[in-house]
């Protein structure tokens, strides 16, 4: 009779528990992935989703999810996140953890301890996750973490 309730509480708990993990400090910013953003863009039907999670002592935590690649991803730098500030496809910050059975759709995470400076260029929208396949070594996929 109640089991309805539960899941309701239950989720609203969880959901309460999930952002009191993430600290007041922490500051999460989105980025959608989709060809439109790759250098060089591409017509590429796949999508993206990645977040930063900024918490205390520049501590960056980052996880996404993919879907509908049209190549592989490529064997040596599939998923990173990259710094773009010199206006250039970016230079590799850090390699991400990719967990993609089929090397077309999946998950990624990772963490970053940030320098001052890297600390500046993420904050400034300077840092792009990009989703490197066989087809487009320099991005199928790409997204900004905004501002």
């Amino acid at each position: 009779m109640f089991s309805g309730r539960r899941v309701v509480l239950r989720g609203s708990l969880l959901g309460l528990l999930l952002l009191a993990a993430c600290g007041p400090d922490a500051r999460v910013r989105i980025a959608r992935l989709e060809g439109a953003q790759a250098q060089p863009p591409t017509d590429s039907p796949a999508t993206g989703t990645a977040f930063g999670s900024l918490h205390a002592y520049r501590r960056l935590e980052i996880e996404g999810a993919f879907g509908n690649l049209r190549a592989p991803l490529l064997r040596d730098t599939p998923i990173s996140v990259r710094d773009v500030s010199a206006g250039t496809p970016g230079s590799v910050v850090r390699v991400l953890e990719v967990d993609a059975p089929d090397g077309r759709s999946g998950a990624f995470h990772g963490h970053l301890d940030l320098t001052e400076a890297q600390l500046g260029a993420y904050l400034s929208g300077d840092w792009v996750v990009v989703i490197a396949t066989e087809a487009h070594p320099d991005g199928e996929i790409r997204g900004a973490f905004s501002p």
